[in-house]
Formats: C-alpha cells, sequence, structure tokens
C-alpha cells in the first residue's frame, strides 16, 4: 500500500482472544497470527507501528493485560476483535453496554449475570471510529459486514466497555468474526474475507488520522 507522508508513525494495537468454552480454535487468534505476517510488507515501518496480541478469555485478566499494553505500546488507535455464532458477515460493533450477563464461565471460571462493569457509568458507549468511512472500504472490496448494536455481555463487550470508559482519548473499535474462520466448516472464501477486511480496516484508519493530524 502507498506510503503516506507524517511526522511520526500512528500506532496500532490490536488484540484478538484465545479459546473458550465451545470454541477449540478462536479465529481471532489465528487472525493476529496472520495480520502480524503481512503487516511488513503490506504497510511502511516510517508510517505506522502495529502490535498485535492475544487477550485471555478472562473479566479480569483481559482488562488488565490490555492496561499493560496500552502503557506499553501508547496506541493512537485500539482495535479488538473477538468470535461470532450469528452468520457469516463480520459485525463492526458501534457500541459496548455496561453489563455482564452471560450463563457460560469464562476461563477462570467466572459466571457473571446482571454485573455492572462500572459503577456510575453510562450505560451504552460508542466506538468512535471512522465508521462510515471503514463501510464504504468495506463495501468497495466486497466484505460482508453489518453494523451491530448488541456486543453482547460476555469478555468482548466487558473489554470493550472498559477500553471506551477508561481510554476516552484513544480511538476504540471492537469487529466481531465469524466463528468459523478457521474451522473445518469455514472456506477459503471466508478466510480471505477477514484477510481483505483488516488490510483495508488499517488503511482507511491510517488515513483518517493522518488527514486528523494535517489539519491547520
Amino acid at each position: 500500500m502507498a506510503p503516506i507522508s507524517q511526522s511520526t508513525p500512528m500506532r496500532f494495537l490490536i488484540t484478538g482472544f484465545e479459546s473458550f468454552y465451545k470454541v477449540p480454535v478462536n479465529p481471532t487468534q489465528k487472525l493476529m497470527e496472520e495480520v502480524s505476517s503481512w503487516i511488513p510488507r503490506e504497510f511502511d515501518k516510517e508510517n505506522i507501528q502495529i502490535q498485535t496480541h492475544v487477550l485471555p478469555v478472562s473479566f479480569e485478566k483481559s482488562i488488565h493485560k490490555l492496561d499493560h499494553l496500552i502503557r506499553i505500546y501508547q496506541p493512537d488507535i485500539i482495535i479488538e476483535t473477538g468470535a461470532h455464532g450469528g452468520n457469516n458477515e463480520i459485525l463492526l460493533e458501534r457500541r459496548a453496554q455496561n453489563l455482564n450477563h452471560s450463563k457460560i464461565a469464562d476461563n477462570d471460571g467466572d459466571i457473571r449475570t446482571n454485573h455492572t462493569i462500572l459503577a456510575e457509568k453510562t450505560f451504552y458507549l460508542y466506538g468512535n471510529l471512522c465508521w462510515k468511512e471503514i463501510r464504504s472500504r468495506l463495501d468497495s472490496v466486497d466484505v460482508r459486514h453489518a453494523d451491530s448494536y448488541d456486543a453482547g455481555s460476555f469478555v468482548c463487550n466487558h473489554l470493550y466497555y472498559w477500553t471506551l470508559a477508561t481510554h476516552p482519548d484513544k480511538c476504540v473499535g471492537f469487529l466481531h468474526f465469524p466463528v468459523d474462520l478457521y474451522s473445518s466448516e469455514g472456506t477459503e472464501e471466508l478466510h480471505q474475507m477477514a484477510c481483505i477486511c483488516m488490510q483495508n480496516l488499517l488503511q482507511v484508519l491510517l488515513d483518517w488520522q493522518v488527514k486528523k493530524h494535517l489539519k491547520p
């Protein structure tokens, strides 16, 4: 992709999750490995620095690890990813809710029902990426996607809400990828769609941030 002139590299932190419950292969863990492999040839390191990490499926450990990564890397943009089992669309999660409510345990055995994530905080918080530009780019490259206003009430939503609430100075968004992305039920088309999505997502966000910094 074409380099863009800017004074300092734009810093991205992208996270996925490990396996959990009935998901022996979390697609976002594999996706982080793939993203790491093609970053050097797709992006000019003088323009962009991208860190990918896999987080534990744990209400407590996920936020502690992410907070540690944010302190180390000081990212401009945080992209969080998780798995969903609804269909083969990539879901652009527009908001997170101040609620943990699940019948299944996280990988630490923690089950949370009707649990407020952060007391005295608003119920909904909204991701602040350039969603309109992202949708337009994904449409142009035929990536199946949809807006979602329900990120669930398990660890994905927990992490998303916590990040938005505790790091309001960061640009933050969450994407849910089909759970069958790398399973025997998945297809090469689905796999390629995820990679194309991430490549174009990063380029859109890089262009967006550069334009913001170049404004007088």
